[in-house]
């Protein structure tokens, strides 16, 4: 599944979706420890 996508039942699933910038941050810091 592409990174990004919320996974709701109105959108494709192989359908990128942008993730937000503050949600981004949050990311790294975890994917980091």
């Amino acid at each position: 599944m592409p990174i990004g996508n919320t996974g709701g039942a109105n959108v494709n699933p192989l359908k990128p979706m942008p993730i937000p910038k503050n949600l981004q941050k949050l990311l790294l810091v975890t994917v980091k420890q």
